[in-house]
């Protein structure tokens, strides 16, 4: 994955989008076009193999000066994943609607890892990959208050269903190519769901830790097995299989 950005829940919203950094123009298909390229359809690349992705385990920085510095407190984080390529098909979201809180809060402390068994927390099923593998992930930390936490997942996750991310990529499964006009609009629909997200976590009182931004081009080799990604307050390692 080509980190494109990581760090506070702020830099995500689209008034500061122009400032962040992008990638290289050959692997940024999800990121270089603009309205005004040319509107001649075209067919983005589709991997020979099918190709899936967990996260595999997640690690609290140590040097964190927030509110994980509570002497050996056990913090209790959960995190929000969507991902999607441009086949067309629905945006694959975690936690899934009707998620119950012991599903997927983690309890984790400050400088231990924490592992998954198997392959790991599935975030995209695997399949064929058009386009390329488009990653968000949202890191929070519950205040506690978890009785109305498994409701809020299933909100978001409905919100993340009605997006308008989610209503282009079912327009992409009705034609016959993308144009490059499509692709920008993709881009900032992705920015309006990160917004989305965190605003209706943050509206439950629970505490932002960090964000991760990322795209796997189809047209790469797919090489199973795991990697490690740094952010600002955690370490992710995701697994390919």
């Amino acid at each position: 994955m080509t980190c494109i950005h990581f760090g506070a829940l702020s830099d995500f919203v689209p008034e500061n989008h122009a400032a962040r950094p992008t990638l290289p123009p050959e692997r940024a298909i999800m990121s270089a076009a603009s309205p005004d390229q040319s509107a001649v359809p075209f067919h983005p690349f589709v991997s020979e193999d099918p190709r899936g992705l967990a996260l595999k385990s997640i690690l609290l920085e140590e040097n964190f000066d927030g509110f994980f510095k509570r002497s050996g407190s056990v913090n209790q984080l959960y995190f929000i994943a969507w991902a999607w390529d441009l086949s067309g098909r629905p945006v694959s979201f975690y936690p899934g609607i009707g998620s119950e809180k012991g599903e997927f809060l983690i309890p984790v402390r400050v400088g231990h890892q924490r592992e998954f068994l198997g392959e790991g927390i599935n975030l995209f099923p695997k399949g064929p990959v058009t386009g390329g593998l488009a990653l968000r992930i949202q890191i929070w930390e519950s205040d506690g208050e978890t009785r109305t936490l498994g409701e809020m997942i299933t909100k978001i996750a409905q919100e993340v269903r009605k997006s308008r991310l989610s209503h282009l990529l079912s327009l992409i499964s009705l034609t016959t190519g993308i144009t490059g006009a499509t692709l920008a609009l993709l881009k900032d629909a992705s920015i309006e769901v990160a917004g989305q997200v965190g605003s209706l976590l943050q509206e439950n009182g629970d505490d932002f830790v960090d964000f991760f931004e990322g795209y796997f081009a189809s047209d790469q080799p797919w090489r199973p097995g795991t990697e490690r990604y740094e952010g600002v307050a955690a370490r992710l390692t995701l697994h390919r299989y």
